[in-house]
């Protein structure tokens, strides 16, 4: 804050502005210590006041639920009288931000192999492609073949986890879509 801010500051609207937002009463800190430098001692009564009106529109399980679906940390900032119904709310939007990660780090792994088995493919015809290709010996043709051999067991393999990995896929997709329904009230 610069001095005419500080100069023409209600603190009791900043307080309500910073509980509203969700932002803990040590906020105050802050403002004091940007004023201190202009000489101006913040009203810590109207903060307080207004951080409390403000904090009852942010402190609701609603809101909890929103923050902690978004995967944000609660700041300690709700008054105790208010703070079971943000963290009640908080807690579930936690419990489907996980569900949420969980689908998603499964559906990233599937990318991922899904991805290595199109490389690989990729190297086999190209080696393939090489095998065929004039002025090669009888020794470097075996050695492609071999080569290619080795990366048709890696394909097998891989082939082999694909259904483990989309069936982990479909297990997180069913665990979030589950979550999801039964957090419906805050929508």
């Amino acid at each position: 804050m610069d001095k005419s801010m500080c100069l023409a500051a209600n603190w009791q609207t900043i307080g309500f502005e910073d509980g509203a937002a969700g932002r803990p009463q040590t906020e105050i800190a802050q403002h004091r210590k940007d004023c201190a430098k202009h000489g101006i001692t913040p009203d810590l009564t109207a903060y307080r006041t207004g951080h409390h009106e403000g904090s009852v529109l942010f402190c609701t399980d609603n809101n909890g639920f929103r923050h902690g679906s978004a995967g944000k940390n609660y700041q300690n900032s709700c008054p105790e009288a208010l703070a079971n119904a943000f963290l009640s709310g908080f807690k579930d939007g936690e419990e489907l931000y996980q569900a949420q990660g969980s689908m998603n780090h499964a559906q990233s792994n599937l990318n991922h192999l899904l991805n290595d088995i199109s490389k690989l493919q990729t190297q086999i015809d190209q080696q393939t492609e090489m095998m065929i290709a004039d002025g090669l010996t009888r020794d470097e043709r075996a050695k492609i073949r071999d080569d290619i051999a080795l990366m048709q067991a890696d394909l097998a393999q891989l082939y082999g986890q694909r259904s483990e990995f989309e069936q982990q896929v479909a297990t997180a997709k069913f665990n979030y879509e589950r979550t999801l329904r039964r957090f419906s009230r805050y929508n």
